[in-house]
């Protein structure tokens, strides 16, 4: 329940503490973290993929009602990332070796937010397979994720 909270709810609190101030001031900024596996069911980090959905889809709503007002929001959907996620996680097995420096996924993503970017993927196959799960059925997906995620 602290995932939700912290992923979901502190987004939505933060939003409506800070964003009315922008949009009075006719600009501003938003950067929400979502991740690639935002764009599918990821068994075994289910609560954290449900959540990081969440901040996706809020980013792109919130985008939508801010820009006429000059504020840009942009939700970066990064894949593995170098950082203590994974162990903290308890996600080892979607650790990869070809992880990007927290420096170059933070550069592309105010890049992106300065651009007015809505949603910035920094690294190829995560805008392969975000661009895959748009044709593929949603189960077909869940069964290679679960199979290849399956703890031993």
């Amino acid at each position: 329940m602290s995932q939700v909270r912290v992923n979901c709810e502190a987004m939505v609190r933060l939003s409506r503490l800070l964003v009315p101030q922008m949009v009075e001031r006719g600009r501003g900024w938003v950067l929400v973290l979502g991740s690639t596996a935002s764009f599918q069911p990821v068994p075994y980090i289910s609560t954290y993929a449900a959540t990081k959905a969440f901040d996706r889809f809020f980013a792109l709503g919130l985008a939508a009602e801010v820009a006429r007002f000059g504020v840009k929001v942009t939700a970066l959907c990064p894949g593995p990332t170098e950082s203590e996620f994974f162990d903290v996680a308890r996600a080892k097995i979607f650790k990869s070796r070809g992880m990007q420096s927290a420096a170059e996924v933070a550069r592309l993503a105010v890049s992106a937010l300065t651009r007015g970017q809505r949603t910035i993927i920094p690294y190829f196959s995560g805008r392969v397979t975000a661009l895959l799960v748009r044709f593929l059925p949603v189960r077909l997906i869940t069964y290679f994720v679960e199979r290849a995620a399956r703890p031993a």
